[in-house]
C-alpha cells in the first residue's frame, strides 16, 4: 500500500493455486495484495482527491501557510522538543542543526524541505519520520502527520500544523525568534 500511495506503482500480488480434478489441472487464481476493500477505498480516495484538485480545494499545510505568507522559501524552522521521545539519546539543543531544517520553497511531494544535517531533501513527514528512526528506530512506516512535528520560531513555536488553523496573519510574525537557528 505504501508503495502504491507514495509512489503510484501498480503493484497486486495474485495467488495462483492448481487443483487437479478427472486428469485436468484446474486453476483458482485470487488476487491478495491489495485486498479488495484497500483497492477499493484507493480507488475513491484517488478520484476525490482529483475532484477536489481539479476544482482548487485540495491545499496541502504547506499551500495554505506559503498563501498566508506564514512560511517563506529558505526559512528555518525546527524539530518540536516536546516530540522528541523520552527514550530518545539526543537531548533538543538549539545550536545543533540537527533540530533544524529548511524550507525549500518547492512544492513537490518529497522535496519541500531541507535537512541540513544530512543536505537532504525531503517532504516534512518524511523527514519527521527519518528523525524518529534516527532518535529511537521508530518504523518509518508507521504513520504520522509531519507538519505536527515542526516549529516555526517566529510564531511562538506553534507548530506547522497548529499554524495553518490558528487565527494567525503574516502581521503576527515576531522580530525575533524564540529559538535561533545554527549558522
Amino acid at each position: 500500500m505504501w508503495l502504491i500511495e507514495e509512489y503510484g506503482l501498480d503493484i497486486t500480488c495474485t495467488r495462483v493455486e492448481a487443483y487437479e480434478h478427472r486428469d485436468r489441472v484446474l486453476l483458482n487464481s485470487q488476487q491478495v495484495i491489495p485486498i479488495a476493500e484497500a483497492e477499493e477505498y484507493m480507488t475513491k480516495r484517488r478520484e476525490k482527491d482529483a475532484e477536489q484538485e481539479a476544482r482548487g480545494e485540495y491545499q496541502t499545510t504547506l499551500d495554505i501557510l506559503r498563501e498566508e505568507g506564514l512560511v517563506e522559501a529558505e526559512e528555518k524552522v525546527y524539530f518540536d522538543p516536546e516530540k522528541i521521545p523520552a527514550s530518545a539519546p539526543q537531548e533538543w539543543d538549539e545550536d545543533d542543526e540537527f533540530w533544524w531544517a529548511t524550507v525549500t520553497g518547492k512544492t513537490g511531494q518529497r522535496n519541500n524541505v531541507r535537512w541540513e544535517h544530512a543536505e537532504t531533501e525531503y517532504s516534512f513527514t518524511g523527514l519527521s519520520k527519518e528523525l524518529l528512526h534516527r532518535l529511537v528506530d521508530r518504523d518509518k512506516e508507521e504513520a504520522l502527520n509531519g507538519y505536527d512535528y515542526w516549529c516555526h520560531p517566529y510564531y511562538g513555536g506553534q507548530t506547522l500544523y497548529d499554524l495553518r488553523s490558528a487565527d494567525v496573519t503574516s502581521s503576527d510574525r515576531t522580530e525575533t525568534p524564540i529559538k535561533t537557528p545554527p549558522e
